[in-house]
């Protein structure tokens, strides 16, 4: 499986992706290879050895599956349909809904962050924030709302060149020896 296979501009990138095949197709007749990707255009760049057998374009959920998305990450098993202020945060939610493009990784962050806190207030003026309306707003807000010392976790990674590999126990120790974390 290649989970999540995205176009690259960068022409030495481009080169690596066929370099993944050999092993894969060399393997038992009849043997399949599972890809994802959000763009058709990155099947191509799999080369020209590469049969595309069948290629499924997956819909966009529905508003109410997405609602549904992210009212189950703002609540988990907690949702009372019966508590006024619960359909209160359910309009809300509907709002900040629409906001997200129906994309389920933004229904996921967003919904943890709801999570923290069910005040109707609070989630009202989440409602109302320009910020969510931009590309990359959901997740800068989140970003946004993260304790001080995650922040700097994430700031740290800025020092690694794009598209570094970072194994996690290594980057944990980097993190323990700057501070940021203490060890157990």
């Amino acid at each position: 499986i290649l989970d999540d296979v995205w176009c690259s501009k960068n022409v030495n990138e481009q080169k690596k992706l066929p370099e993944l095949l050999p092993p894969l197709i060399a393997a038992h007749n009849g043997s399949k290879i599972l890809v994802t990707s959000r763009h058709h255009d990155a099947l191509l760049e799999l080369g020209p050895q590469v049969r595309v057998i069948d290629n499924y374009a997956i819909p966009e959920l529905e508003d109410e599956v997405f609602l549904e998305l992210l009212m189950h990450n703002a609540f988990g098993q907690r949702i009372r349909d019966d508590d006024a202020s619960y359909r209160q945060l359910l309009k809300f939610g509907s709002k900040i809904a629409q906001k997200l493009k129906k994309s389920p990784l933004l229904a996921s962050v967003v919904g943890q962050m709801l999570n923290k806190n069910h005040d109707v207030d609070h989630w009202g003026s989440i409602a109302e924030q320009k910020i969510l309306d931009e590309y990359m707003g959901p997740l800068w807000w989140c970003y946004q709302h993260l304790d001080e010392q995650v922040k700097r976790c994430f700031a740290y990674c800025s020092v690694f060149p794009r598209r570094r590999h970072l194994y996690r126990d290594k980057l944990v120790n980097l993190w323990v020896a700057e501070g940021f974390i203490r060890s157990t």
